[in-house]
């Protein structure tokens, strides 16, 4: 038997493109060699990529295997890989497979999303400061809200509006993906950041 024990790439990160390597980790569980047998992939529940692993694998072995053709992960959201083994043994397909969502993160000033005439948030992805930038608010109120994957409040700013705001994250937050939620005047919105 085949069993697919991990995806090495794609990983979650920013501006991933439309042809990202797909290399997935298999080993054989079974007491025999095999060789010969097809590896698969299937992105957000489309076409199958397909190909023949070629190399012996033995008993208890691990291997990496690259599929010759990337997926398209180009657009920004969460994408649902499945990596999947086909042995034909006689008349009877066994296989084993597995799945990963992979999320295709928004950065910096580059997507309308990111950046209104009110708003903008640097770096994303960011490292140990992150910045947020309130333009002219007259004196409103301004709130700034950051959330872990989870849900988890990890940091709030309520007060006149800033101009720049410097977030320091050195150290507090580990490497993820969070939420900020920010309310000024009339507007709100909530910005999906990376952090590295």
């Amino acid at each position: 038997d085949i069993e697919i024990t991990g995806f090495l790439r794609p990983q979650s990160g920013a501006d991933l493109g439309d042809s990202e390597e797909v290399e997935i980790e298999l080993k054989n569980t079974g007491n025999t060699g095999l060789t010969g047998f097809e590896l698969g992939y299937i992105l957000n529940d489309t076409v199958a990529v397909q190909e023949l692993f070629k190399d012996n694998l033995s008993p208890g072995k691990k291997a990496s295997h690259i599929f010759e053709h990337g997926a398209d992960i180009s657009t920004h959201g969460t994408h649902l890989l499945k990596a999947y083994a086909i042995i034909q043994i006689e008349t009877t397909k066994s296989g084993d497979s597995l799945s990963v969502e992979i999320e295709n993160i928004v950065t910096g000033l580059s997507s309308k999303e990111e950046v209104t005439d009110l708003i903008q948030i640097y770096p994303n992805p960011f490292d140990n400061h992150l910045f947020v930038r309130i333009n002219e608010t007259g004196r409103q109120k301004v709130s700034l809200r950051l959330f872990s994957s989870t849900g988890l409040l990890l940091y709030h700013y309520s007060g006149p509006g800033p101009y720049l705001l410097k977030i320091a994250t050195d150290g507090r937050f580990p490497p993820g993906i969070y939420h900020l939620e920010v309310t000024a005047g009339e507007e709100r919105r909530t910005y999906k950041l990376l952090k590295l």
